[in-house]
């Protein structure tokens, strides 16, 4: 395993890592709502498929900018929704986001260490 500034990453991932935080994070974060809105269509039937329900723990792994962790968070009601991103870019725009506004503990992270 490979040791970045902030988490412990497989060397198999560095790669990926390093672009989600340099040149191809910064386009994705500068157009994250056209591709939020882009895959906006698909998060009924995947909430759908996933089954949520209140007192439900959510995890979901590459949660990007969040909407997605926000949605489970709101189905999940008294439980919690987890959102882990290796990019340190969607975890920015995360923190200027309404995560908090949803009735579950929500918490959104990005390389995989725990922030709320």
């Amino acid at each position: 395993m490979t040791c970045t500034d902030i988490a412990w990453v497989d060397p198999a991932n560095a790669d990926q890592l390093k672009a989600w935080d340099t040149e191809e994070g910064v386009f994705w974060a500068e157009h994250a709502a056209l591709f939020e809105h882009s895959l906006h269509r698909y998060d009924d039937w995947l909430l759908r498929a996933a089954g949520i329900r209140d007192g439900d723990r959510v995890l979901d792994v590459g949660c990007g900018t969040g909407s997605t962790t926000r949605a489970a968070a709101w189905l999940a009601g008294s439980g919690t929704a987890l959102g882990v991103d290796l990019s340190v870019l969607s975890s920015e725009l995360l923190d200027n986001s309404t995560t908090l506004r949803t009735p579950a503990r929500t918490a959104l992270s990005s390389n995989s260490s725990t922030r709320s």
